[in-house]
């Protein structure tokens, strides 16, 4: 395939870890970033010691903190930056108008305020005028750089951006999927957070083997009706951004939002967990965006029980709480 030009927004584990898989194949790279510091460290160094402290990164991939010269001539767009940031940053970016964008999302998750996905903001800034896809699946940064093999998939309506996208990052390391709902890839990519911290309260409380199995099959049919309620497909929630996804997150201490439910099933509030370690400070938000989802949904058949997750961790509640006033799940 022709060399690319990509860009990168965000230089966190996965924007850079995707940064340094597209490098290896030969792709000229830069990420956007608002560090100086970062910016300094990889163009120099080839470092981003603030997510890896070893990877040396190739040398096509560079970093800016100038939006004009990370804008102008790209062929990608790639998005790596937080769910809940990605609106003020359109808003005080302007699109390339050089030509069309191709946009590609790599963050999980559905914003607090609205219960928008990544592509319903990125559509409601930017315009319409976009050409949008979105990669998930059960996908640690860290294994990446480790060349673990590793499945993910990437969704589009745009068949030649599905093509092209498969053709830049696949690998003998990463075998990459395309699919065409992007809707629910996204979906599923969000909510999954929100059991992977059910699932790490379940344990801490020691609850047992049985109780687990059922946590874990009852929240994948809850994430199923939503995604479908939401226009997604079945199909989905049977491969990897659906069930792959919900399996790694839920069984690995890799997991941020599985460490996280850890924390609160110890009965640490959810302020302190997050002090604990600020690693988890964004994911509490998938808290508070699920009941916008539901309402979205009209959905009369999502028996969601987010409701008794959400009070322990934003009312408060700690174990012996939930226990003492018979709201324990």
């Amino acid at each position: 395939m022709p060399k690319q030009k990509i860009t990168i927004l965000g230089a966190g584990q996965f924007g850079t870890a995707l940064a340094w898989l597209l490098g290896q194949q030969g792709q000229e790279v830069l990420i956007y970033t608002s560090s100086p510091a970062k910016a300094d460290s990889i163009n120099h160094d080839h470092l981003n010691q603030s997510v890896f402290a070893d990877l040396v990164l190739p040398d096509c991939v560079q970093a800016s903190t100038d939006w004009q010269i990370a804008a102008q001539g790209q062929n990608l767009l790639i998005c790596a930056l937080p769910v809940q940031s990605i609106r003020a940053f359109l808003q005080s970016h302007p699109r390339p108008e050089d030509k069309p964008v191709c946009f590609v999302s790599l963050s999980k998750g559905l914003e607090t305020d609205t219960g928008y996905s990544v592509e319903q903001i990125v559509r409601q800034v930017w315009g319409e005028n976009i050409v949008y896809g979105a990669l998930s699946g059960p996908n640690f940064a860290s294994e990446i750089v480790r060349q673990v093999p590793t499945a993910s998939v990437f969704a589009s309506r745009d068949e030649d951006l599905r093509n092209r996208v498969q053709d830049l990052i696949s690998n003998e390391h990463f075998r990459l999927y395309t699919s065409d709902d992007a809707v629910g890839v996204e979906i599923a990519g969000a909510l999954k957070n929100v059991l992977a911290i059910a699932v790490g309260i379940h344990d801490s409380l020691e609850l047992g083997h049985n109780s687990r199995a059922a946590l874990v099959t009852r929240g994948l049919a809850e994430i199923t009706r939503l995604v479908l309620q939401l226009g997604g497909q079945m199909e989905t929630m049977q491969g990897l951004s659906g069930f792959g996804d919900i399996y790694l997150t839920t069984t690995s201490n890799l997991s941020r939002n599985y460490s996280l439910g850890l924390l609160i099933g110890q009965g640490i509030g959810l302020d302190h967990a997050l002090e604990k370690d600020r690693q988890y400070g964004r994911r509490g938000w998938y808290y508070q965006f699920s009941p916008v989802s539901i309402q979205r949904a009209g959905s009369r058949n999502a028996d969601y029980s987010g409701g008794s997750r959400d009070s322990v961790l934003w009312v408060g509640s700690d174990r012996g709480t939930q226990e003492a006033d018979g709201e324990a799940e």
